[in-house]
């Protein structure tokens, strides 16, 4: 191991220089080179009083003794400062606004209640012992949580601001039995009811959605550009930042909403302008409820209504169609079957027709049979014997004299009268 301290030399328009302070160097058994530090003293015993710590926490650094100066520096930030961090991270990857803010008020509200001020605040005991106390809380949105607060931890780890994950024991929740309510889905009779009943404008709002089965956010940031009406086929095409999956998806449309959205279109309208605009709200959703208490639809139980239930709708009309699989995940834009089996819901009129499917079978009745059907007729108020055969016999045994067992059973119904039956002279 080399380990010494000396002071730099340079030429100088034509003279030798000294550097009035010290450097040192150092190679450590397995570096390939050496390492100069500037140690900025002039007193040589000095300098090597601080090289000499360098080493020490060099050969620290590498056996693991020594927590690396980022770790150090994140774990005494507070955790506020890099939740900004995180999120600018997120907005210059494009992240979307919404995206970010849900973000924010999640992460803020764990570091609240959780009372995570620092790095070390954070454990996996009291992350569940918060979400144990959310007793209104769905399984989605506790999940949502844990993964905000995840998405943090895993960005302060890839920064070198964190050592590890403390939440990665943390499991998510399991959404069965905790759902706190259904959406519903509207039946054909009950959408006619409410296209009748909303406004000229917002009828068309509802087509477009449960024909397409586009979500809310998507038609709302929908323009003419993206609508073709004047194709032969005419169809809408959602632009990949438009969508949830971050995919293009195109969308078919049928003639009857082909002709709904040419009769909304302004004149003067521009490729840029919104198809929804001043129809649907960014935010304010409550005219659909106003709508559907118009049109007397109502539903009991856990079961409700929002924007997102005619997609709910959409994509339960199509499964009930008979189409499935890819045909299926290209209408809703589901990337795979296990995310869109929320969005179907089996209705009675559908297992009514897999139950109507089943064989029919003759349930007339017929008169009382004993032994081989037809052997013997309706017999009401008479006796009758039966003859068991040798193989019966050997079924039931012999005693241990060699005797012939007896067997005798009274009064057993038959027909509308009683009989009595009798099992006699077995001769084995």
């Amino acid at each position: 191991m080399k380990e010494y301290v000396f002071r730099r030399k340079r030429v100088r328009n034509g003279k030798r220089q000294t550097s009035r302070v010290y450097t040192g160097r150092f190679q450590l058994p397995g570096d390939l080179r050496p390492t100069d530090v500037p140690l900025d003293v002039t007193d040589k015993r000095v300098a090597e009083n601080k090289l000499r710590q360098f080493v020490v926490n060099e050969e620290r650094r590498q056996a693991g003794l020594v927590i690396p100066a980022e770790l150090v520096n994140g774990a005494s930030r507070p955790l506020s400062d890099h939740l900004d961090d995180f999120l600018k991270d997120k907005a210059s990857l494009g992240r979307a606004k919404d995206y970010r803010l849900h973000l924010r008020n999640r992460v803020n509200k764990l570091l609240a209640e959780c009372q995570w001020k620092h790095a070390k605040d954070i454990t996996a005991d009291s992350f569940v012992a918060w979400r144990t106390q959310q007793k209104a809380m769905s399984a989605k949105t506790a999940n949502d949580y844990l993964d905000a607060a995840s998405g943090l931890v895993k960005w302060m780890i890839s920064q070198r601001r964190l050592a590890s994950n403390p939440l990665a024991s943390v499991e998510r929740v399991d959404g069965r039995g905790r759902e706190t309510f259904e959406r519903a889905v509207l039946t054909a009779d009950e959408f006619q009811r409410l296209l009748q009943h909303a406004g000229s404008n917002r009828r068309v709002l509802y087509l477009v959605a449960v024909m397409t089965s586009l979500r809310r956010g998507t038609l709302y940031k929908l323009t003419w550009a993206d609508v073709h009406l004047d194709e032969a086929e005419a169809f809408i095409r959602v632009r990949a930042a438009h969508n949830k999956n971050r995919q293009e998806q195109i969308c078919e449309l049928r003639e009857d909403v082909v002709a709904e959205l040419r009769r909304i279109r302004p004149a003067d309208s521009k490729p840029s302008s919104r198809v929804f605009n001043r129809i649907l709200p960014y935010r304010h959703t409550d005219f659909l409820k106003d709508d559907l208490k118009a049109a007397g639809i109502t539903r009991e139980g856990r079961e409700r209504f929002d924007f997102h239930a005619l997609r709910h709708t959409a994509c339960t009309w199509a499964a009930n169609s008979g189409q499935h699989g890819p045909n299926l995940r290209a209408f809703s834009g589901h990337k795979t079957d296990r995310q869109l089996s929320r969005y179907t819901h089996p209705t009675r009129e559908v297992v009514r027709r897999v139950v109507e499917t089943f064989p029919r079978f003759d349930l007339a009745e017929r008169g009382t049979h004993i032994g081989t059907p037809g052997s013997v007729a309706e017999c009401p108020n008479q006796s009758v014997s039966v003859a068991v055969g040798k193989s019966a016999a050997i079924a039931k045994g012999r005693n241990s004299n060699g005797k012939t067992r007896a067997f005798q059973a009274e009064n057993a119904s038959l027909g509308a009268g009683k009989s009595e039956w009798a099992i006699e002279d077995l001769n084995l």
